[in-house]
Parts: C-alpha cells; sequence; structure tokens
C-alpha cells in the first residue's frame, strides 16, 4: 500500500496501481472512499450517460457519475459515527476497489476508460 496525503484527502494505493482518495468528513461522520477514470477522447456524452446509468442500475453501493471535468468519478461512503474496526475499513476499501472494476466491465460496447488517477 502507498499512502500519500493531498490537498482534499489521503490518497491510497494498492498493489496494482489502482489508487482511492480518502475523505474524513467529521461533522458529518461520513468517510467517502472515491476514484476517477478518465474516458477516451472519442467517447459521446450520450454514450458516458447511458454507461453511467447502466452501473448505477447494477451497482448497489457504488456510486458512478461524471464529474464537472467529464471524467468518470466512482464513490462510496461509509458512515463512521458508531466507530469502525480497521478490518471493516479495509473490507469496505477492498470492496470499493473491486466492485469499482466489475463496473467497467458491465458492458462491452460502453466508452472505453483510457485511465484511473486520482483527482
Amino acid at each position: 500500500w502507498t499512502v500519500k496525503e493531498e490537498k482534499n484527502g489521503i490518497a491510497v494505493g494498492d498493489r496494482h496501481n489502482r489508487v482511492v482518495l480518502v475523505q474524513i468528513y467529521p461533522d458529518k461522520g461520513l468517510i467517502c472512499l472515491a476514484m476517477w477514470f478518465q474516458f477516451q477522447r472519442s467517447a459521446l456524452n450520450h454514450q458516458k450517460l447511458k454507461f453511467i446509468n447502466e452501473i448505477n442500475r447494477e451497482m448497489v453501493f457504488t456510486r458512478a457519475q461524471i464529474d464537472q471535468d467529464g471524467d468518470l468519478r466512482f464513490d462510496y461512503w461509509l458512515r463512521y459515527d458508531q466507530g469502525l474496526t480497521e478490518e471493516q475499513l479495509l473490507s469496505a476499501f477492498n470492496y470499493f476497489l473491486d466492485s469499482s472494476i466489475a463496473a467497467l466491465r458491465l458492458n462491452r460496447s460502453s466508452p472505453k476508460i483510457r485511465s484511473a488517477f486520482c483527482a
């Protein structure tokens, strides 16, 4: 694992070079896990939206959206106001990584993804 402080959270990378931004909202008792992916330049907006809608129909806890830069963003919110064990946090982190990658494979006709990055 790699850990790097960013201006808007903590970037955590795994052994496959996938990076998740961890954001903590203490006033709300929430932790947000987020990942971003870039679409290929040839992807049209209606293709992106169709893909996002398919992901959100199929995935239960992980949410997909298009951010203000036109990139694909996945996020997963955790409540921690009652506390989280290290095991629970690691389990949620791994679930988020796995479900986000699985979501990218939902539809073979989806717009192609170029790369993953941390915003």
